[in-house]
């Protein structure tokens, strides 16, 4: 992992041997909570890229927050091999159990970025990694396959952590086993997806709950995983089953209001629609949102290189590791190997996911 950025500063007195030892307490502690708290853990398996993954959650309510942004990806728990990560987490105020770590013993590392509002830390070699923000606390030990982390409390979760729980470690996870984190929507048709790249605030979600009200599969609104197959085809992979939608936006949906999280704008959209969701689907095209002036959507040719300043630079600023050679090739390769396509988006949301069934059907005849 580069330990390259803009934000990094160094410190050199933290060393690989320091990390791990904090890495053990914070297990040490978690383990201490699950044996006193056992009624109270909650154990669930999922399938992350298609790979075993155990989750247990100290306290009801953070279990039930975690549980809802990935429910549509649970499985079965592995008949033999060990899971391929494990994630654990307390919640500090419903076990009375406090992080072992003060808040400058969080941040003390070899290497420390300023992250998404908070602090992303990694040891000397990159194996031992953290990120801290908004009081909750998260440690990733990539050798051990292991995150432990802590949030002070269930009722005082940022809208970050209730729609994309371990966003930041999770990225560096997948991106070990090959499958990258793209800052962009996805929904489907028929194992068929349509990627939805673009910044904040560019039409992502309404794109993507458009289309699923509609009756069109969901994989994503925001973050999805790409790994490209050994025949030059690109697959996207979910990563949550939640949607984020400004709230002057959310009003457009009124269906969907009353089922937003408090004042979060929240939607766990597997809640909503359970034989929607895809777990992994086919690239089959790129679609740029961007919004106009206009009644009707309309769909149109995209110039691959617009299509490139999209993507890249809005990965750029969300995902761990900052993007290399390796993902920008990736990235080049994806953008010319299948159809693009701009999405002007109207004020009428019924003709959005009309428009994404027309760019699939362009895309199966290309």
């Amino acid at each position: 992992m580069s330990a390259s950025g803009p934000h990094a500063t160094t410190c050199g007195a933290a060393t690989p041997d320091a990390c791990a030892a904090r890495f053990g307490r914070m297990c040490e502690v978690f383990d201490a909570v699950r044996k006193r708290h056992a009624d109270h853990v909650r154990v669930a398996d999922y399938r992350f890229g298609g790979r075993p993954v155990r989750i247990q959650v100290a306290g009801a309510a953070l279990s039930d927050r975690v549980a809802r942004a990935f429910a549509h990806l649970a499985a079965a728990p592995p008949e033999s091999a060990a899971p391929a990560l494990r994630i654990d987490v307390w919640d500090e105020e419903a076990t009375g159990v406090a992080c072992p770590l003060t808040g400058p013993e969080q941040c003390a590392a070899a290497h420390v970025w300023s992250v998404d509002h908070g602090v992303f830390t990694a040891s000397e070699d990159g194996s031992c990694i953290g990120f801290c923000c908004d009081g909750a606390f998260t440690m990733f030990d990539r050798r051990r396959h292991r995150i432990v982390g802590c949030r002070p409390s269930a009722g005082r979760l940022s809208r970050a952590e209730l729609s994309k729980p371990f966003r930041i470690l999770l990225s560096v996870w997948y991106h070990d086993n090959d499958i990258h984190m793209f800052h962009a929507g996805l929904v489907a048709r028929d194992g068929l997806g349509v990627l939805i790249p673009g910044r904040e605030r560019t039409g992502k979600s309404t794109v993507a709950l458009s289309c699923v009200n509609a009756g069109m599969d969901y994989a994503g609104d925001d973050f999805v995983g790409l790994r490209r197959r050994a025949d030059g085809t690109f697959v996207g992979h979910s990563m949550y089953g939640s949607a984020c939608v400004a709230l002057e936006h959310l009003a457009r949906f009124p269906g969907l209001e009353p089922h937003a999280l408090e004042d979060k704008a929240v939607l766990y959209v597997s809640d909503l629609y359970a034989d929607r969701m895809k777990a992994s689907v086919r690239i089959a095209a790129l679609a740029l949102p961007c919004i106009v002036d206009t009644e009707r959507s309309r769909v149109r040719p995209a110039r691959r290189p617009d299509v490139l300043l999209r993507l890249a630079p809005s990965t750029l600023m969300y995902v761990i590791p900052r993007p290399e050679r390796q993902l920008m090739r990736l990235m080049r390769e994806l953008v010319e190997r299948t159809p693009c396509f701009v999405l002007e988006l109207g004020s009428d949301l019924a003709s959005i996911p009309v428009c994404m069934a027309d760019i699939l059907d362009r895309a199966a005849s290309s």
